[in-house]
């Protein structure tokens, strides 16, 4: 009899989310690192103003913690950006959101 380790831990949600405009239609989203062991990568999300709901545009693998939005809408619309963490297991356990932050 072999017990198998399943693991339903998440790795914690991203800290210090931020953004940076760096043209017409791209935007910088930053955070700190996490700390786990196990930690895989980042899951990128963001949200237009009249959307309800945010969409994944992407995943960044560790040691990166910097996405660019190369898709970005203009100054003209609300854009919100959160992001969260998943670690090394199959599927992978994904933290919850980061708050979102208003892209500036």
């Amino acid at each position: 009899f072999k017990a198998e380790i399943v693991d339903l831990i998440a790795p914690a949600i991203p800290e210090n989310v931020t953004t940076a405009r760096t043209g017409a239609s791209s935007i910088k989203v930053f955070w700190d690192q996490g700390e786990e062991a196990d930690l895989a990568g980042y899951r990128v999300y963001r949200r237009l103003g009249n959307e309800d709901e945010p969409s994944m545009i992407g995943e960044v693998q560790i040691p990166y913690s910097i996405y660019e939005d190369t898709e970005a809408p203009d100054e003209n619309m609300y854009v919100y950006y959160s992001v969260s963490s998943f670690d090394e297991s199959d599927p992978p356990n994904e933290s919850e959101r980061s708050a979102e932050v208003e892209a500036e």
